[in-house]
């Protein structure tokens, strides 16, 4: 059993590992880490454990458990993923199971002697993942995503739409707003100022409040294709999205709606022109996401109308020292196990 840790800072090591998998998606590779890493969500590494023709590589940001308050002086680490849905990449889609309990044994040897002691992963909806580290911690279904087919025949796709969602459509390219890729970011100032607005009304957590240089450096990345989709009405931005293509996956990954546009649901045309560029573009899926905090509310009851189809989002919650974690929640003044804590790690949820 081999084991190597990848640094960032060789992006071209990282991507190599990477892409050499079918199984891998934007969120995935080193630019993206590298962009997380900058932002100072923490350090990025690729941990690629190995045993003949079969592999596991495992993308991860390191934090010092010492930035949390109450817990100065601490040594360890604990390891959390970038922004949307990472998780474990593969070089078969099925891994013999004797294999997965090697593989789970050797990265619990290698998080140990870096200092790890808790770990969490934000799954990729369409790889089967779960199956990969049933011997590591355990995998919890958080709610319900959406996505659409876009191999399937365009009559189709556009039926599968709410009946609403369709008139709306229509009404809006009557109504005068149109779409396009913003290839030379002339609205990416609009575009931030919108999606901060739009954080503002959804009383978002600080760390969604992504800045201008942030979307800039996204949509610069060579190793997938990013793009910022805007919508207009005239001159003014209406809405816009960054979409993100690796792979044949389709992402939504951020938008926004300017505030006076926001009763004429301008997003709705927005997604309807991604899914046809898409489609041109040779991606397989379409996923737009869920609801905040995966929950079932009015942002996924809005993208549910464009399509039947769901995926269940997942994480991996694993305790690599349970004696670290007890006696860190302890400092904190939190009860832990609870029922009535179910934020992981335990000791950075909010002490009392």
């Amino acid at each position: 059993m081999k084991v190597e840790i990848v640094q960032v800072g060789d992006p071209g090591r990282w991507d190599e590992i990477i892409t050499a998998s079918p199984y891998h998606d934007a969120y995935h590779l080193a630019a993206y880490h590298e962009l997380a890493q900058s932002r100072g969500e923490g350090q990025a590494v690729l941990i690629y454990v190995r045993e003949n023709h079969y592999s596991m590589a495992v993308p991860l940001l390191l934090r010092p458990v010492a930035e949390v308050g109450g817990l100065e002086g601490f040594d360890w680490l604990d390891a959390t993923s970038a922004y949307g849905y990472a998780g474990p990449v593969v070089s078969h889609e099925s891994l013999p199971v004797s294999l997965r309990g090697l593989f789970g044994q050797a990265l619990s040897e290698c998080l140990r002697e870096l200092g790890v002691v808790t770990l969490f992963s934000r799954l990729h909806p369409f790889l089967p993942q779960h199956t990969y580290v049933e011997h590591c911690g355990e995998v919890r279904a958080v709610g319900p995503t959406v996505w659409l087919d876009l191999t399937a025949p365009e009559a189709q796709q556009w039926s599968e739409y709410r009946p609403s969602h369709r008139t709306a459509v229509s009404r809006l390219r009557r109504r005068g707003y149109s779409c396009q890729v913003d290839e030379q970011l002339l609205f990416l100032e609009k575009f931030v100022r919108a999606y901060r607005q739009t954080m503002d009304r959804v009383h978002a957590a600080p760390y969604y409040y992504f800045d201008e240089d942030y979307f800039r450096r996204l949509i610069n990345a060579k190793s997938f294709v990013p793009k910022l989709f805007v919508c207009r009405r005239g001159d003014a931005l209406a809405c816009g999205g960054i979409f993100l293509l690796c792979n044949h996956f389709l992402q939504y990954h951020l938008g926004g709606t300017a505030p006076p546009y926001l009763s004429d649901a301008p997003m709705k045309l927005l997604f309807d022109e991604v899914r046809r560029w898409g489609v041109r573009a040779g991606a397989r899926l379409l996923h737009l996401g869920g609801g905040v905090g995966s929950r079932e509310d009015n942002l996924y009851y809005f993208k549910a109308g464009f399509s039947r189809r769901r995926a269940t989002f997942q994480t991996w919650r694993w305790i690599l020292d349970a004696e670290a974690v007890a006696w860190a929640c302890r400092l904190r003044h939190i009860e832990w196990p609870s029922q009535q804590i179910d934020f992981f790690p335990p000791y950075r949820a909010q002490s009392r």
